[in-house]
């Protein structure tokens, strides 16, 4: 597959080194690959830079066009220039501070060919260490809209749409091609294993002056062309209480906004009229304005991840009762994964329901399968499963749960490094879901809710649950020296399960949301689990109460400090202590008087 691939430079030379080195090592034929660089009067050395790496590898590619621009015409533009250069089927993006593994561009048109009888048009590539937040939909990888540091598209789309709109010059003009590409009846899918190294940040939570000024005004020329006049008029808004109400990141942050705000009035006028003559094809697409976002994110936009350098055997321990197709889903979230080296342990309580759907459409993955016969409930389920398992770590997935691409990826490389850890949790989002057929499995999701995120405390691990159980990967080690879960428990069995592990090590913290987990939307059925939950809560808890933990006084103090929760149980003992002083220095004082 051949692909124009198309950089925007501007003052660059300090990047072009680490491109071209992954460019070299990249597993594909480089003939069919078609550079070209659309430079912005860049004013150092990158010109000179490009000419020489031109002179070196003119021959491995090919194409290597230089476009030399006499102004800075800005991101869209400088990517307009360059791509109308080009003949090939498929464009290729990336911005200049990226580069590439040496199996990316394998990758992207292994999803590409995958995709070419359906109406996906743009495919998004994985950024590292910083993954994009934005959601995507963990079964078919859709997502609403792409990042343009790294993507691919079919010319004919492009050009159908016209490319960029140059009227942005930086900034949110990646959402604006998204969502015109969605408005053309094309979907976008996000490629987890086509992954990128992106030098955007040069450190977590970098702020920008260009990015701060411009995500503004984007953000405003997107309401303006996609939105209402209350929706322009509520982004205003919000961007002037955001600055009045915080110190600005850099000098003279606000007068430089209300600047570039004057400059791009034209634009926002320009942005009404396409609105206006695109109307009745934006009222038949969703596009969300959510602040300063344009989809729901997941926390962990600055958790630093990396391939991991070792692959160890990972068993995904799936607990299934005769529901093959929700089982169907929690299945495709694990072909899915980023993470090469899965085993997955399917034991079904009851009969061989699902048996014959996993060997028919899961002949690709690799897939121990058991049925118990009868129903024997969760625990023994789970602890066949943990028994079968051979590999060196344990996560549990039950079959009304998905991961994220990168779950297990993320959570070994963690422990990879910090290894004096045995396990490691991440979060997950909440779904609560309306079902609306069983067979085949259709439902409802109405929000994401970041339920759960604590700091690992054994100590307020005793009074609740800090993470739901398709969250953690631990050691087989510490399944092996404690054992699985109680058989006498219905409910609440990784609670119980946790609390014994954490008693022997640490978890690893890792903020980042990297599955799903659906509980019911109906507040009733809620409310009715939760009843049902009351006692058996209450019976465990006060079974943890009487569990020996082994810490100095400064552990404690650390683990009290990251535990919100137990602060409180704090501040409430030292109240009460200092009552019942009152009322023994009381009672101290009548006895006395008595006596005389």
């Amino acid at each position: 597959m051949d692909f124009d691939v198309v950089f925007v430079t501007y003052n660059s030379a300090s990047w072009l080194g680490d491109l071209f080195a992954s460019l070299e090592k990249i597993i594909y034929e480089k003939k069919k690959l078609h550079l070209y660089f659309s430079d912005n009067a860049s004013t150092d050395q990158t010109l000179k830079l490009l000419k020489q790496f031109r002179k070196k590898y003119a021959d491995q590619f090919g194409s290597f066009v230089i476009q030399e621009n006499r102004e800075n015409w800005g991101f869209g533009k400088g990517n307009n220039i360059a791509a109308a250069l080009g003949s090939s089927n498929h464009l290729l993006f990336l911005n200049i501070d990226t580069s590439l593994y040496p199996d990316t561009m394998t990758e992207l048109s292994k999803a590409i060919r995958a995709d070419i009888h359906s109406n996906f048009a743009l495919w998004e590539l994985r950024q590292l260490p910083y993954e994009h937040p934005k959601i995507y939909d963990p079964l078919t990888s859709e997502t609403s809209w792409s990042s343009g540091a790294c993507f691919a598209i079919r010319r004919d789309v492009y050009e159908q749409l016209g490319g960029y709109d140059e009227s942005f010059f930086m900034y949110a003009e990646d959402v604006d091609l998204s969502w015109r590409v969605r408005l053309a009846g094309f979907r976008i899918r996000y490629i987890p294993k086509a992954v990128v190294n992106h030098y955007c940040y040069q450190k977590a939570a970098q702020v920008k002056p260009l990015q701060y000024i411009y995500s503004f005004i984007g953000n405003l020329h997107l309401r303006r062309k996609f939105g209402t006049g209350k929706d322009y008029w509520k982004g205003l808004s919000l961007v002037l209480l955001h600055m009045i109400r915080n110190t600005p990141p850099f000098p003279r942050a606000k007068r430089q906004f209300l600047k570039a705000y004057f400059a791009n009035r034209k634009h926002f006028k320009q942005a009404r009229r396409w609105h206006e003559e695109h109307f009745s094809e934006i009222q038949k697409c969703t596009f969300q304005f959510l602040a300063f976002d344009y989809e729901e994110v997941r926390k962990g936009s600055f958790w630093a991840c990396n391939r991991p350098n070792a692959f160890p055997k990972v068993s995904v321990i799936v607990r299934t009762c005769g529901r093959p197709d929700m089982l169907r889903e929690t299945l495709i979230s694990l072909r899915n994964q980023t993470y090469p080296n899965i085993e997955i342990v399917v034991v079904e309580d009851g009969l061989d329901v699902s048996g014959t759907m996993i060997r028919k459409e899961f002949a690709d993955l690799n897939i121990v399968y058991k049925a118990t016969g009868r129903k024997v409930g969760r625990c023994v389920v789970g602890n066949e499963a943990m028994a079968m398992a051979t590999g060196e770590y344990f996560n549990f997935l039950d079959d009304d749960d998905v991961f994220y691409a990168d779950h297990v990826e993320t959570l070994i490389s963690a422990l990879e490094k910090q290894p004096t850890y045995k396990a490691a949790y991440a979060l997950a989002f909440e779904t609560p879901v309306t079902v609306e057929s069983k067979t085949p499995y259709k439902y409802k999701i109405y929000e994401y809710r970041n339920t759960l995120d604590e700091r690992f405390s054994r100590l307020e691990l005793l009074y609740h649950n800090l993470f739901p159980i398709q969250t953690v990967l631990f050691s087989r080690k510490i399944y092996e020296k404690h054992g699985g879960f109680n058989t006498e428990l219905d409910v609440l069995e990784d609670w119980d399960l946790w609390i014994r592990y954490a008693l022997d090590t640490p978890f690893l913290y890792v903020p980042k949301t990297t599955s799903q987990y659906r509980t019911p939307a109906d507040q009733a059925i809620r409310d009715r689990r939760a009843n049902e939950l009351h006692d058996a809560y209450e019976n465990l808890k006060r079974k943890n109460a009487c569990r020996v933990i082994s810490m100095t006084g400064a552990e404690m103090e650390e683990e009290i400090r990251n535990a919100p929760f137990l602060q409180q149980q704090c501040f409430t003992l030292q109240h009460m202590a200092q009552r019942e002083t009152l009322l023994l220095a009381i009672a101290r004082r009548v006895y006395r008087a008595m006596k005389r």
